[in-house]
């Protein structure tokens, strides 16, 4: 509903509201673009001392990246011209481990969406918001069209920028912005509506100078952490008295027919080093007989003002089973999702999430959130098994 009265928004009810007609913008004509928390937020900045601007202002030029035929599988190399992706684009900065490369002819074609460093690249869709600094080190590069490329003015940090895109006030603006009838998507219009803070450079220079610290000190503990991963498959295997390392790979193998009755005809689930593990020391049982494997799931949208905690297959880290927890509006929440709470195993079903380990525990104070629904999960049985275990 619209009113003409000079008043801020007016909450009526959980699912009504008023909001001033020159709140109104031509470009968002959602329900969900003026949500009382949204309107809440945008006061919120509104209260900083320093000048608002909108990204369009303190950029000299946004640019997206290559689609459809512009952009074939075909084209991707293993060394040249750095190819950004959406999954390469973290808020500590680029991620350089998998990166795609193609040929210098192709990135010369693709001119429009040239990187440079110095250049702010912020994800337009399936990972929506996150912001990084292009690198010196990749020289330049290009990106795909899920990604937009932001050249700030000289005044405009590009590491402070990047960290205001990646703040609580980035972040909200970004999924307000984005907001579909289908899946969340941004386009440049959009990107560049998007407000920043801008206090005078010395200031975001100091704010940039403490975060890239705080990024660097964290990529070290990370290092350390990975060193130590590296070597917790010997650890748990040796406590288990399991020694996976001496078996040899057999080309035939008998399997009887009491194992195969219900279950799998494939050779997979009875290769030879199942059978080796079952000969250890120990007792195995299934995964079913230890934990609850649950199948519960909802539909966030029937409840569109409902806030939700929600874990997507992005928020699951690689390896060191860390895990983010988001919070959502139903509305914004599409299709059916998966139920979970404090202490409940989830892990990744498809690939090649799997074989990247993508498993986590669930803080144990989260009541309850919704998830991908590629995301299994597992509910330890009490007195049974320990879910850290």
């Amino acid at each position: 509903m619209v009113t003409d009265v000079n008043t801020e928004i007016q909450v009526l009810s959980k699912n009504r509201f008023l909001i001033k007609r020159s709140q109104l913008t031509t470009l968002k004509l959602f329900v969900e673009f003026y949500l009382p928390e949204y309107q809440d937020l945008l006061a919120q900045l509104r209260q900083s001392p320093y000048p608002l601007k909108q990204l369009q202002e303190i950029s000299k030029r946004l640019y997206g990246g290559p689609f459809g035929s512009d952009r074939k599988v075909d084209m991707y190399r293993d060394t040249g011209i750095p190819y950004l992706r959406v999954k390469d684009v973290l808020p500590e900065g680029i991620e350089q481990d998998g990166l795609t490369y193609i040929s210098s002819e192709k990135h010369n074609e693709l001119a429009r969406s040239r990187v440079l460093p110095g250049h702010v690249l912020l994800t337009t869709a399936g990972r929506l918001g996150t912001a990084a600094v292009f690198p010196e080190e990749l020289g330049e590069g290009n990106i795909t069209g899920h990604i937009v490329g932001i050249e700030p003015h000289e005044d405009i940090n590009p590491h402070y920028l990047a960290l205001f895109l990646n703040s609580r006030f980035g972040e909200f603006q970004a999924k307000r912005w984005g907001h579909r009838t289908t899946r969340p998507e941004l386009n440049l219009l959009e990107v560049g509506q998007i407000l920043v803070t801008v206090p005078p450079r010395p200031v975001q220079d100091r704010i940039a100078e403490i975060m890239q610290e705080a990024y660097a000190t964290r990529q070290a503990k990370l290092a350390q952490a990975q060193e130590l991963l590296g070597g917790i498959d010997n650890f748990v295997l040796g406590r288990l008295g399991i020694q996976l390392e001496t078996l040899a790979d057999k080309k035939h193998f008998t399997v009887s027919i009491s194992r195969l009755k219900g279950n799998r005809f494939d050779i997979g689930p009875y290769a030879n080093e199942f059978d080796a593990m079952r000969s250890t020391n120990g007792t195995w049982v299934s995964l079913r007989e230890v934990a609850h494997l649950s199948h519960q799931a909802r539909i966030a949208s029937n409840t569109p003002d409902a806030e939700f905690i929600y874990v997507g297959m992005s928020d699951v880290s690689d390896r060191t089973a860390e895990v983010r927890l988001q919070r959502l509006l139903g509305g914004q929440i599409r299709a059916n999702k998966t139920v979970f709470k404090g202490n409940d195993v989830v892990f990744a079903r498809i690939e090649p999430c799997i074989y990247n380990r993508k498993i986590a525990l669930i803080p144990a104070e989260v009541e309850e959130a919704l998830g991908s629904t590629e995301l299994l999960v597992a509910q330890a049985r009490k007195g049974v098994i320990l879910p850290e275990f």
